[in-house]
Order: structure tokens, then C-alpha cells, then sequence
């Protein structure tokens, strides 16, 4: 459909109102040229002029420059071109006025023709660098040689550009037939998009012939408000840039709510995206569906049945199918976009992730990294009991107590679900519903559990609260359970390697330092003691009588026992 349209839009006749344009456009271009022979014969009158007179008029100039830079991205070339135009006749017959060649405004005409090259208009700046030449020949008495070479120079700088141009013209398809490399980001797509659909509906409004059309998306958070994004208007000043309307209020919001392309009489009526009223004869409004309506295109009209024979409907239904397919585009790329700033983000978490700084810098870094997706607190807690309760061991945006706090995994549905599926859960509204693992958290309305690890590994449980008003996306909670990997990895890593130094420094039965690392700390303290940072130190020697006779009697389970209850009381005594 979107091929036909094209088609039609191509072979559709343009209307009446361009023929008046193209009128209007001969006697501008009778009057300049009528101007500029003036000019060139030297037809006009001589005066002399104040240093304010040459500072206002350089203040005016370099205020159009400014302005039309502004306008740029907003206009179309026609405009650019019309006001470089009458600026440029203004300064060339005011430099002619107050002395020609000689004078002090002789180089505003030359300034318009370097705007027009960074403009790209480089067949334009010829031809009133051509102008500009022949106006001050009159003057070639007074001419230096640096003044010719000026003037060749712009001229060949020119030509060069617009040949340079054309020349790459014709290469687009080598280009494209070899591969195109913009040099663009993801993140560029937005403003691509932007004047891609600028300029669809500014074409568009020309060839119907349209006041206005403006594109409308549905705001975020509030789907029945409707913002406008942009306006292509014969009278863009006149246009409200913080319009927005709700759906089924006012003209345009109840013409959306109809459905379809639905067109009405607008006489009498303020069109509400006006400023002043511009007296249009009907109005139109169509929605712009992407599985759903996603926004709106209103357009008015200054003159009656445009809609009489049906084929300008046809056309609104297909601009808007080609804006749903601009703005899916769209979507692709800013879910593209999202998702490498999260594997990036996913890998700089990796990276912070580090065992080597030890379990509780390991836990405080991922608590404070998920930050990034709207987290404010949580807890995780780890299996006990052989797999059949729960206990919170570390937490963050929770009091202390909370510690040691436990939760039957079977008697809890939520923990029952994500334990037998490992798949991750996100509760809603949970400040509004008894849950026990929320902790009467009344603040707490959205929360995420996820399992550390997999079905068959899992060692504990991460519950996550989102900020108020914001939720979980896929996108996050597939990078959460990634995170929540690594996590459960580097835990069970945690536990290896303190069971591993345990086994190192430590008596395997009484749980006091064995006879290497108790030299090892000896040392450390007399080294102490020899450097004066301590007065001395003491050692405690101790035995336990008939040990050999009790072990032999009672055996050596009963021995073990004695030896436990010696290392326990040693312990309360050096704490």
C-alpha cells in the first residue's frame, strides 16, 4: 500500500494554490532582478552616513544570520533561499548608496554568499557572487589585485563544491552497492527519525494543500493524553508548541475517539492547536495504530470538500501507516539502543563484582550497582536446614534486625514459584497485600525475586524493591537474573574459600589455629614488640591432666568431646 501511495502521490496533480505560489514567485524574481539592474547601471542615489548607520545595519545582518540558523532545522530550503535573497539586495544597494567598492558595507553581500556555501546552496551563491561583481565593476578604477583574487577565488570555491556535489550525487548507488558507513550511533536515530517524519509531513502537507498537519503521540505514564511531537504548518508561529489533548475532550481528542479517518466542518470551530483562529473550512483526524494506538494526525483545511470524493481519506490512512512504520523503526532502535547500554552496563557490574575484596564488599557492590535500575533496597537470603527454609544474611535499605530472619520455603507461594520453576517473579502492589517476605513494608509497591543461581543450584533468594512509580522490564529483569548468576557464582566461591582457608589456619576439630599459623601470628607479634608498638607479649601455656588414661578409658569420641569443650572455653577467655 505504501508503494501505491507513492505512486499516487507522484502523478496527483498539484493544486490551485501551488499555481498562485509559482505567480508569486515570478514577480519576486522580476522585482530582484529589476533591483539588481539598478544596481549593476548605477541607478540609484549617492549619501554619505554616520558609524551608527554601518552598526545597525551589521547588528541587523548578523541578527538575520542568527535567526535563520535558528530556523534551519525548522524551515524548508524555499525559505532560507527567499530571505538570503532580499537580505542580500537590501545590502548590495545600501553598499552602492554609501560608496560601493568603497564602502563599509561592502562586505555584507559577500557575508550572505558564505552562508548560502555552508548553507550547501552553492548554485545560488554564484549567482549573487556574480551580482556583487558586476554591481561594483563600476568602481574597477579602485580595484587591487587582491580584490580580483577574491573574487576568482569565491568563484572557483564555488564552483568547485556544487561540482563536488553533483559528482557525489551520482555515486549513491556505488556507495550503497558497497556498504554505507554514516558514522552514525543508535543513539543519532532519534533526530533521523525525527526530520525523516519532518519531512514526510511537510511534503505532504504541500501536495494536499493542508493549513497544518501535525503528528500527536500518546504521553508516557498517561495514555490518554495526547502530546504534540510536530507540526508542519503554512504558519508555524501560529501553532500552540505545548498542545496536548485528551482523548473523547475538544474537536480533535472526540475526533479521535471516533476511530478511522474522520473528517468534520470546522467553520465556527477554534481549531485548539491555533494561536489566532485561521478560518478553516474542515478538519480531519486519523489515528497512528501500532498494535495499538500510539498517536494522532489532525490537519486543516482552508477551503470546502476536500473530502467529498474519498481519495484524500485514502491518502491520510496511508500517511498515517507510514508514520506506524517509521515510528516501529523507531522502536527497534531505542529497544536496541537500551539493550547495549545494558550489556555494557552488565559487564561494568561484572567487572565490580570481585570475590578477591571478600563477601561483605562483594554484597554492599551489588546492592549499590543494581541502584542503576531503580532499586532502593532489598535483602538476600540464603538456603538452611537442607534446603527447606530461608534466612536473610545480608541486606541493604532494611534495618539490621531483619537479620537472621527466617521463611519457610514450602508454607510461601511465591518462594514455592520461584524455587520450583527458577524463574524470577515481580509482585505489584505489594503495599497492598499481605506478603510475608515484603516485611510489612508499606512503602515497598513493586518488588522482584529472583533465585541466586538456576532450579538445580539454587543457594538462596535476592528480593529487589523498585522506586515508587517506576516498573520492571523484560530487558531488566533478563539482566537481574544474569546479575543474580554471578552473584550466587561468587557466593558459593565465598563458601569454598573460607572453608578452604579454614582448613588452612584452623584445627579441623576444636576450631583453633593450628600449629603453623599460631608461629605465623607469634612472629607477627614480636615484631611488634621489637618495633615498640607494643610492651610485650605473652604467651599461655596449659595441659590437661590424665588425658591419656580418660581417652583410653572412655574412648576417643568421649576424648574429642573434652578436647571441644577446652578449645570453647579458651576462646571465651581470650575474647
Amino acid at each position: 500500500m505504501a508503494k501505491k501511495y507513492h505512486k499516487r502521490f507522484a502523478l496527483r496533480q498539484k493544486p490551485e494554490k501551488n499555481g498562485l505560489n509559482r505567480k508569486k514567485r515570478r514577480v519576486l524574481f522580476v522585482l530582484f532582478l529589476g533591483a539588481l539592474f539598478l544596481n549593476i547601471m548605477g541607478f540609484y542615489p549617492k549619501a554619505e552616513s554616520a558609524v551608527w548607520f554601518y552598526l545597525s545595519m551589521y547588528a541587523a545582518f548578523f541578527f538575520y544570520v542568527y535567526y535563520t540558523e535558528r530556523r534551519t532545522r525548522k524551515s524548508d530550503k524555499s525559505f532560507q533561499v527567499k530571505t538570503a535573497y532580499l537580505v542580500f539586495i537590501i545590502y548590495l544597494t545600501a553598499a552602492n548608496v554609501t560608496g560601493g567598492a568603497l564602502s563599509e558595507l561592502k562586505w555584507a553581500p559577500f557575508f550572505v554568499v558564505f552562508v548560502l556555501m555552508r548553507r550547501r546552496f552553492y548554485k545560488h551563491s554564484l549567482i549573487m557572487l556574480g551580482g556583487i561583481f558586476l554591481s561594483f565593476l563600476r568602481y574597477r578604477e579602485v580595484f587591487l589585485p587582491s580584490d580580483y583574487a577574491l573574487f576568482a577565488g569565491l568563484a572557483a570555491l564555488g564552483a568547485v563544491l556544487y561540482l563536488t556535489r553533483r559528482e557525489n550525487t551520482g555515486l549513491r548507488g556505488k556507495i550503497i552497492a558497497e556498504g554505507l558507513d554514516s558514522g552514525k550511533e543508535s543513539g543519532d536515530f532519534d533526530v533521523i527519525a525525527y526530520k525523516l517524519l519532518k519531512a514526510r509531513f511537510e511534503m505532504f502537507r504541500k501536495f494536499t494543500g493542508a493549513g497544518s498537519v501535525l503528528f500527536f503521540l500518546k504521553k508516557h505514564g498517561d495514555e490518554k493524553v495526547f502530546e504534540l511531537m510536530m507540526a508542519a504548518s503554512s504558519n508555524e508561529e501560529n501553532i500552540k508548541d505545548d498542545y496536548s489533548f485528551k482523548i473523547n475532550e475538544g474537536v480533535i481528542g472526540a475526533g479521535v475517539e471516533k476511530g478511522g479517518c474522520f473528517h468534520f466542518d470546522a467553520k465556527g470551530i477554534q481549531i485548539p492547536y491555533y494561536k489566532k483562529d485561521p478560518g478553516s473550512a474542515c478538519a480531519v483526524t486519523v489515528p497512528v495504530v501500532l498494535n495499538k494506538i500510539i498517536g494522532a494526525i489532525a490537519a486543516d483545511f482552508g477551503k470546502e470538500g476536500v473530502f467529498d470524493d474519498g481519495e484524500m481519506k485514502g491518502y491520510f490512512e496511508a500517511l498515517s501507516r507510514e508514520t506506524a512504520g517509521i515510528m516501529e523503526l523507531f522502536e527497534i532502535n531505542q529497544k536496541t539502543a537500551v539493550r547495549e547500554q545494558r550489556v555494557s552496563r552488565l559487564f561494568e557490574i561484572y567487572e565490580k563484582l570481585n570475590l578477591l575484596e571478600g563477601r561483605e564488599k562483594l554484597i554492599k557492590t551489588f546492592f549499590e550497582e543494581v541502584r542503576s535500575f531503580d532499586i532502593t533496597g532489598g535483602y538476600i537470603a540464603e538456603l538452611h536446614s537442607g534446603g527447606k527454609t530461608l534466612e536473610i544474611t545480608e541486606s541493604s535499605g532494611y534495618p539490621g534486625n531483619i537479620r537472621g530472619a527466617k521463611f519457610d520455603i514450602k508454607s510461601d507461594e511465591i518462594l514455592r514459584y520461584v524455587f520450583d520453576t527458577g524463574n524470577s517473579s515481580v509482585i505489584d502492589n505489594a503495599n497492598e497485600k499481605n506478603i510475608r517476605i515484603n516485611l510489612k513494608r508499606d512503602d515497598v509497591e513493586k518488588f522482584y525475586v529472583g533465585v541466586l543461581g538456576d532450579r538445580h543450584t539454587a543457594c538462596g533468594i535476592a528480593k529487589l524493591d523498585k522506586q515508587k512509580g517506576a516498573g520492571f522490564s523484560a530487558l531488566e529483569i533478563k539482566t537481574l537474573e544474569m546479575i543474580l548468576t554471578r552473584v550466587a557464582m561468587l557466593l558459593e566461591n565465598a563458601k569454598l574459600y573460607d572453608k578452604i582457608h579454614r582448613q588452612a589456619t584452623q584445627d579441623g576439630l576444636t576450631g583453633l589455629t593450628n600449629h603453623l599459623t599460631f608461629q605465623e601470628k607469634l612472629r607477627v607479634e614480636m615484631e611488634k614488640r621489637d618495633r615498640g608498638e607494643i610492651p610485650f607479649v605473652s604467651l599461655l601455656l596449659t595441659d590437661i591432666d590424665n588425658f591419656k588414661n580418660f581417652n583410653d578409658t572412655f574412648g576417643h569420641q568421649e576424648g574429642d568431646r573434652v578436647l571441644m569443650n577446652t578449645a570453647e572455653t579458651l576462646k571465651a577467655f581470650s575474647e
